[in-house]
């Protein structure tokens, strides 16, 4: 009987953990518009209009990122780690792209070492 209740117990908590970790990848699954850029490395003036222009990114189930930050991501994939505190998204090519995220549910907030990037939801 004992085994039975620790069970069910841990099998209570596991979906808990499962529910809580997907509230953060629906929150990030959109489409998202760069609102302000903040380089912490020099960045060129040229550079930074034309991700504030052009800058977005779109989030879809399965992992796959599409959109424009630096240069065009297409096919793109993300990992959220950490209970969606850091994401990972790797370009067409496999590159990794590491940022510490805050995600709201009409801003995303994305920042690494070199840059930050926040986000509005189109």
């Amino acid at each position: 009987m004992k085994n039975v209740k620790l069970l069910l117990f841990g099998l209570a908590l596991f979906s808990l953990m499962l529910t809580s970790c997907n509230k953060k990848r629906n929150k990030l699954e959109q489409s998202w518009k760069v609102t302000e850029v903040v380089d912490k490395v020099p960045l060129s003036d040229s550079i930074k209009k034309d991700i504030l222009e052009k800058g977005n990114l779109t989030f879809a189930d399965k992992g796959i990122v599409n959109g424009h930050l630096e240069r065009d991501f297409i096919d793109g994939v993300y990992h959220l780690k950490d209970k969606g505190k850091t994401v990972t998204i790797k370009d067409e090519t496999g590159t990794p792209f590491t940022f510490t995220s805050t995600i709201d549910e009409d801003q995303l907030v994305l920042e690494n070492d070199d840059i930050k990037f926040v986000f509005s939801n189109k």
